[in-house]
């Protein structure tokens, strides 16, 4: 479950209401992570067991050493949706390859109707050092998008921000 209150809350509260007799109710890696102004903020700092990520669709890709390994043709999907019509982000990434190679950021952003309404792909050449990426998109109209990374070579991220 995911939480979202606005800037200026003091505090948060989520209530779980068992409706038909007893259950026991177990919580496990219970975390809050404020994020101040940024409306998107990824530091792959809790993975599952399994080596995924909350709210991440992997395909070929791993959690690895505190950051997403994405393997050569794989891709990784999220949804974003702290976005207003009409304004522009400015995304920040850590990006590292074993190779020179280029990865690749889109954005698929939906309208309420979850019609596919406008798509930003955005590419960015990374080598095996680990370097900071700037990707900048402005959303026409939207409530909502799939980010999706990907590249043609190994590809690790980490502290993934949008403001």
């Amino acid at each position: 479950m995911e939480l979202q209150t606005k800037n200026n809350a003091a505090s948060a509260k989520a209530t779980l209401i068992i409706k038909n007799g007893v259950a026991d109710v177990y919580f496990d890696k219970v975390f809050c992570v404020k994020t101040g102004d940024d409306v998107y903020d990824e530091t792959f700092s809790f993975p599952k067991a399994d080596s995924t990520f909350q709210n991440w669709n992997l395909e070929n890709a791993k959690a690895d050493n505190d950051g997403l390994l994405i393997e050569e043709n794989g891709k990784a999907t999220t949804v974003w949706n702290r976005m207003l019509s009409g304004c522009g982000y400015s995304f920040t990434f850590d990006a590292r390859s074993d190779v020179e190679s280029h990865g690749n950021v889109r954005f698929e952003i939906f309208d309420s109707g979850n019609n596919s309404v406008q798509t930003i792909e955005k590419g960015f050449d990374v080598n095996n050092d680990l370097e900071q990426k700037e990707v900048e998109i402005t959303i026409k109209r939207g409530v909502k998008a799939y980010i999706s990374f990907s590249s043609n070579a190994k590809l690790f991220l980490d502290n993934i921000h949008g403001v």
